[in-house]
């Protein structure tokens, strides 16, 4: 995959779950070996939040956050 098509493509499928949806929250899940993953949804504005089994990670974001870090960090323009 191309550097930045991971992270843009959260941001999208982030920017309408809280645009266009009204999503309260969004999570997602990864496992620990999977660095471009978990740097990709970083980058989208999720943060890491628990370990549900281990080598797993789950992360998420709320729509309040989302947008606050959204008005500066825009990868699409």
């Amino acid at each position: 995959m191309a550097p930045g098509l991971a992270r843009e493509g959260a941001y999208a499928l982030l920017r309408h779950a809280f645009v266009d949806r009204d999503v309260a929250r969004a999570w997602a899940g990864t496992i620990t070996t999977n660095l471009g993953s978990r740097r990709a949804l970083a980058a989208a504005g999720l943060s890491c939040t628990d370990e549900p089994a281990p080598g797993v990670l789950t992360y998420e974001v709320s729509s309040s956050v989302w947008r606050a870090l959204a008005r500066t960090a825009d990868p699409t323009s």
